[in-house]
């Protein structure tokens, strides 16, 4: 028998300011350094301001450009 296809399927991860943008970073980087032939798409959720955060959770722009 041959072999199947590769699976197909998405990421989805989250980056905001401080390790975890980093980490997406980081991630996404690896994943086109070892991984050439993914096919899924990769998600980045950020989020917003807003009043349940006391500080900006934005990621910076340079890393957002990044992404």
């Amino acid at each position: 028998m041959g072999r199947s296809p590769p699976a197909t399927f998405n990421l989805m991860l989250i980056g905001q300011s401080g390790r975890l943008q980093y980490e997406a970073l980081l991630l996404v980087a690896s994943l086109r350094a070892k991984s050439p032939q993914f096919a899924g798409q990769v998600f980045v959720c950020e989020p917003q301001p807003g009043p349940l955060w006391p500080d900006d959770p934005s990621m910076h722009p340079h890393i957002r450009t990044a992404l």
